[in-house]
């Protein structure tokens, strides 16, 4: 648990945080949102003394940070910034084992760890673990500064910014691999963005500021739909029924899937008896239940078989219902297929649904 009492930081007469007192959960992700200027990136910066406040306390899990050396709060704190800072000299190993080489473990230990962390983040041992950071994509450079900051297995994660240089498909993978492997891993998470959709999508818990202090303190549900004031009903502006679909997860409401093998089709269309219920929505898949094709009953008859890329079209579990109802939306249709890592169909998650999910608080 991180502690905040009191807490003020000054610069030269200018108050960058004002008075902020709260409490952040064991395990759970706080993400620090407001304008330029509000004071998220200098709370964050005070959690590991990387500044100092001017009064007030901080406190990780009872203990006053001010009472623990500077270099060994850091080296239980992982890191994460918006530049990655990965130092360019150093292979993508040798970066990540950073912190565990100041640490004193042995070079096999260090090696086996950022094998560990790149399967996890997604990037072959093989193929990165000897790469040059001048030699990684964004995202690639963005994942391995997440390695980084996991080295050394710290209870706490301080990330400002993480994603805000990686373009927008891009990011949008990053949000949903981070919160798959914080499921995982169960850090306590202090996230800086400016961007509300990012926040809402990854928090557990959002804290609003403006010119230094705390606005609204709540979960992401509260905050778009009851705004403490004016300034929050702006901030989070007109469309705060399409952003509340961020804060629920494609595997909230999917449902079962009606399945037919591609092998299976007679003459091109599936067998004339074969029912099914919900949509009436039939996806077609190859022999790794990857979705090839999907068609559509009505009035006891089945219309013709529909191409499709499952890439494209397909949602994951960690999808955003708002994510689905843009492809739904997009298509033209009343259900878009759920998919594994490997676009294998899991379900799919129906218009009707996500129109009941904002309906169920009078948000339309």
């Amino acid at each position: 648990m991180i502690e905040f009492e009191h807490v003020v930081k000054d610069y030269n007469g200018i108050t960058a945080v004002d008075d902020i007192s709260l409490e952040l959960s064991a395990g759970k992700i706080c993400v620090f949102i407001g304008p330029s200027g509000c004071g998220k990136t200098t709370s964050l910066r005070l959690i590991n003394r990387m500044i100092e406040p001017s009064s007030g306390t901080i406190r990780l899990d009872g203990t006053p940070v001010s009472k623990i050396k500077a270099e060994q709060l850091r080296r239980g704190i992982g890191y994460v910034i918006q530049s990655v800072g990965l130092l360019p000299h150093m292979s993508v190993r040798e970066n990540i084992g950073i912190v565990p080489r100041l640490l004193g473990w042995d070079r096999n230990k260090r090696a086996k760890r950022a094998d560990e962390l790149l399967e996890l983040i997604g990037l072959a041992p093989a193929a990165y673990r000897d790469k040059l950071p001048h030699e990684l994509s964004g995202g690639e450079a963005q994942r391995v500064g997440v390695a980084r900051a996991l080295a050394a297995d710290p209870p706490v994660l301080l990330m400002d910014e993480p994603f805000g240089a990686v373009d927008p498909l891009g990011r949008e993978a990053l949000q949903r691999e981070f919160l798959s492997l914080n499921r995982e891993l169960k850090k306590t998470v202090v996230f800086v963005t400016h961007d509300l959709d990012e926040a809402i999508r990854l928090g557990d818990r959002i804290v609003l500021m403006r010119d230094g202090k705390i606005v609204q303190d709540d979960i992401p549900e509260r905050i778009l739909g009851t705004p403490h004031n004016e300034f929050v009903r702006e901030f989070i502006g007109a469309d705060r029924a399409l952003k509340r679909l961020s804060c629920f997860t494609v595997e909230s409401c999917m449902h079962q899937a009606a399945v037919l093998e591609q092998a299976l089709l007679e003459d091109g269309k599936p067998p004339a008896d074969l029912e099914v219920n919900g949509t009436g929505t039939l996806w077609i898949v190859d022999a790794g239940a990857v979705p090839v094709g999907m068609c559509r009953r009505s009035d006891g008859k089945w219309g013709d078989v529909r191409d499709v890329r499952a890439e494209e079209l397909g949602v994951k579990t960690l999808s955003s219902l708002r994510d689905a109802l843009s492809r739904l939306l997009g298509r033209g249709l009343k259900a878009v297929p759920v998919l594994s890592d490997g676009n294998r169909l899991v379900g799919e998650v129906r218009l009707t649904d996500i129109e009941a999910v904002n309906q169920s608080d009078g948000y339309v």
